[in-house]
């Protein structure tokens, strides 16, 4: 397999585990909405379902970073991927705590 090859085959299951991850993210902020509405319907069942889309994603991760081909290329990554996850969780904690705020806010009749 050639270098370019390689960053390729990287590139493409880097981006459908991406893309996982963003429709899950899209899917929790869906059931937040719900929740600021007053709409507690289905809830649970929502979030068991997102539950195990994300044990999936877990497996889709740790089967991509023991991939050999990937293996080969692990510092840059490694680093991509570390890097996206951490920009990723940021803006998912700071979008929960705005939410938060505002529930609080709601509840508290402000």
């Amino acid at each position: 397999m050639t270098s370019d090859e390689l960053n390729r085959y990287i590139d493409d299951k880097f981006m459908l585990i991406l893309d996982k991850v963003s429709n899950i993210r899209n899917r929790l902020y869906k059931i937040l909405k719900e929740i600021k509405k007053g709409n507690f319907d289905d809830i649970e069942y929502e979030l068991s379902e997102i539950e195990n889309l994300i044990n999936n994603v877990n497996v889709s991760q740790a089967e991509f970073m023991s991939d050999d081909k990937f293996v080969k290329n692990v510092y840059l990554s490694l680093t991509i991927f570390n890097i996206q996850n951490c920009i990723m969780g940021l803006l998912s904690e700071k979008n929960l705590i705005e939410e938060l705020i505002y529930l609080n806010k709601k509840i508290q009749g402000k």
